[in-house]
């Protein structure tokens, strides 16, 4: 049977274990906690150059195409629309004519 005093004894044991422990490895304690939080870091790092490199990506190719002559809309040769070779002039601002003069 498990009495009351063999309890007693290896809760102590157990607790002067464990303040052992800590005297001599409370620098472990730290590193492990140290490098827990690296990974995290090195992770988040990671992550954020790769939407960095997305963005550039992204902004580099849409400059290639605002700069692209091949993609711009340009109209074919048999539907294109030119300019007449003289402007139109209104009847008011034409100075009459020698034809019109003799009628």
């Amino acid at each position: 049977m498990y009495t009351y005093d063999d309890q007693l004894l290896d809760a102590v044991k157990v607790r002067r274990k464990r303040l052992a422990q800590a005297l001599l490895h409370r620098s472990e304690r730290l590193r492990r906690t140290w490098t827990d939080g690296l990974g995290t870091m090195l992770g988040s790092i990671f992550f954020a150059v790769l939407a960095c490199a997305v963005c550039v990506g992204v902004s580099f190719v849409m400059n290639l195409i605002a700069n692209d002559t091949t993609f711009k809309r340009q109209p074919t040769q048999g539907t294109s629309i030119t300019a007449p070779a003289t402007p139109p002039t209104s009847p008011a601002s034409t100075p009459p004519s020698a034809d019109e003069d003799k009628q």
